[in-house]
């Protein structure tokens, strides 16, 4: 994929997640700017992340690193993460992902970057996560 079918595909998710807090009632808005240090602001900072194969493998990957610098999760001044699977959105706080991680596999991809491969069971299984519907939302 290109870098703008991606990042269209990574809005479409950015723009669920506005539209489901906005039924539960938050204001929620997105920073300007194409590189931002998180994707929405509603009472908290969160930072999306849609995963195109996660309903093949039953998984997401959480960065940490890309050519060797700290990454996604190592640098995200987010306060919560909103991992988006098909149409489901599990919400869990940043400081609680990050407290996991080291539970998990570590693995380094092809293009130079390097993170946790986290089984979309285990997300739901934790006490902490917060799971979402997003039918009807997502093209």
């Amino acid at each position: 994929m290109s870098f703008e079918a991606d990042k269209r595909f990574g809005d479409a998710g950015t723009a669920a997640v506005v539209a489901y807090l906005s039924r539960l009632g938050f204001y929620s808005n997105t920073p300007p700017g194409e590189f931002r240090a998180y994707d929405i602001h509603a009472r908290a900072t969160l930072e999306i992340k849609r995963d195109r194969r996660a309903a093949e493998t039953g998984n997401l990957f959480v960065e940490s690193s890309a050519h060797g610098e700290p990454s996604g999760i190592s640098t995200s001044q987010a306060t919560a993460y909103v991992f988006i699977a098909e149409r489901e959105a599990y919400f869990v706080s940043t400081e609680a992902l990050r407290a996991v991680l080291p539970t998990l596999q570590a693995r380094r991809t092809p293009d130079g970057k390097t993170g946790y491969i986290l089984p979309i069971q285990t997300l739901a299984a934790l006490p902490f996560v917060h799971r979402a519907d997003l039918v009807g939302l997502l093209p």
